[in-house]
């Protein structure tokens, strides 16, 4: 035996390290914001998370949020002038979060976070025709696009199709929807 095979057979037994996924990012038009989002393996005896930031970039990197997932579809969106986003994370197939950030006026003052809820009215819909053996109500969020400054669409589907969504950050709550393809059962 060479004198280097039991050193070889040493670091074939010793664990392997866990490693990171690549992180994602999503600039603010300005450059000046990131949304940006990391799945991170905690060994094999527990679940692998998403950790979610929206932060400044640059030497203040001041964290505007974070939030902690588990890795399956999140989504941003920064609005034109950069003084908006809206955060999209499906953690699983039954739920959909939403999120809407808006700057402040001057550099340095706190980003004002607002939980939306833009496919109430579509989970609504689906619970009142539901009926024994209908299965339970499966969201997800395709894309993301703002339209102005105020104005954000959204390609989303449940169970029963898919949507645009038309949202006006004054009401997201009560998105004009517009149902464009009927779900293949």
């Amino acid at each position: 035996m060479t004198p280097q095979l039991p050193f070889l057979l040493l670091l074939l037994a010793l664990p392997l390290p866990i490693r990171a996924g690549q992180p994602f990012f999503v600039y603010s038009p300005d450059k000046k914001m990131v949304a940006a989002w990391v799945d991170t393996p905690l060994g094999k005896d527990v679940a692998e998370i998403r950790s979610i930031v929206i932060s400044q970039v640059g030497q203040n990197r001041a964290v505007a949020f974070s939030q902690v997932s588990f890795p399956r579809n999140t989504q941003a969106a920064w609005s034109p002038d950069s003084r908006k986003c809206v955060l999209c994370d499906a953690p699983d197939n039954g739920n959909v979060n939403f999120w809407h950030f808006v700057g402040g006026k001057f550099p340095g003052d706190p980003w004002k976070v607002t939980e939306i809820h833009p496919m109430e009215s579509l989970c609504l819909a689906h619970e009142k025709i539901q009926i024994h053996g209908t299965p339970l109500w499966r969201p997800g969020c395709l894309e993301m696009t703002w339209i102005d400054d105020e104005t954000i669409g959204m390609l989303v589907s449940d169970n029963d199709g898919e949507y645009r969504l038309i949202v006006k950050i004054s009401d997201p709550n009560n998105p004009v929807i517009t149902k464009i393809k009927d779900r293949m059962r």
